[in-house]
């Protein structure tokens, strides 16, 4: 007979390191240090910077156009 209990009252407090650390082997990478947190944060602001840039930048083209044509 197993005398496991079912539901353990521990997995909460185990489950989230092993839920991160399962997340950084699919990302292929283990290190998690403020260093390559920092390069990781700033990629993402620079990529949502780019893309908010873009967004702008075709606003104002249509905003212009737009305002350039006479009816």
């Amino acid at each position: 007979m197993d005398t496991t209990p079912r539901y353990p009252l521990n997995v909460a407090a185990v489950a989230p390191p092993v839920r991160w650390r399962r997340f950084l082997e699919r990302r292929g990478t283990c290190d998690n240090d403020y260093g390559s947190r920092l390069a990781r944060a700033r990629l993402v602001y620079l990529r949502r910077r780019e893309s908010l840039g873009n967004w702008i930048a075709l606003t104002v083209g249509f905003l212009l156009i737009g305002t350039s044509i006479h009816w």
